[in-house]
């Protein structure tokens, strides 16, 4: 099994997060210092873990994070929709592809985070696809999901970086596993 082995800071303060505010997607500097998390996927204040409750892998909080603060991105292949409705529509219970699709309105696309390694970074695992499930308004929900679309970067880096990016709802200690609702039917029918 992957266990992540990164050295992570230790939490040291309840009184703010070594975190990135949502502000810092305003400035250039900050848009630079998200791109560089998600391309290199070195997010601090988190970990991944083995197993929490009886769900396989996740990913567990090893910082504080305040309401608002950016915890890392969701991201992956880009799907046309017909390719996400075939994932989607499976019996087969060992196909587990959809449950690491996220579809984007705004942007007009789906991300399929199903593989382990995404085509940007080949050699590095893509850590926000194994934030768990939970129920959006309960306790055990802690992040939301934010759409991204770095259009400031387009000259930098020859595209537009675009994706989620987990928010925190609302404040998070260290040791809280991280759970957002992806909105999608078939994780609700999964973890009830």
């Amino acid at each position: 099994a992957y266990r992540d082995t990164r050295p992570r800071k230790q939490a040291t303060t309840a009184s703010r997060s070594s975190r990135m505010p949502q502000v810092c997607m305003k400035t250039d500097e900050g848009l630079v210092i998200v791109y560089g998390h998600i391309r290199y996927q070195n997010w601090p204040g988190v970990q991944i873990v083995d197993e929490t409750e009886n769900r396989g892998r996740g990913v567990v909080a090893v910082d504080y994070f305040k309401k608002g603060d950016i915890i890392m991105d969701y991201h992956g292949n880009e799907v046309k929709k017909s390719v996400a409705n075939e994932m989607e529509a499976t019996d087969d219970d060992q196909d587990r592809r959809s449950d690491y699709l996220f579809d984007l309105p705004e942007l007009k696309i789906t991300i399929d985070s199903s593989a382990e390694f995404c085509s940007c970074h080949p050699r590095l695992r893509t850590m926000g696809r194994l934030i768990n499930w939970a129920r959006s308004g309960t306790a055990e929900a802690n992040a939301k999901a934010t759409v991204y679309e770095l259009k400031k970067l387009n000259k930098m880096v020859g595209h537009i970086p675009r994706g989620l990016l987990f928010v925190a709802s609302k404040d998070i200690s260290p040791g809280d596993e991280i759970r957002c609702d992806y909105g999608n039917k078939r994780c609700e029918d999964l973890f009830q």
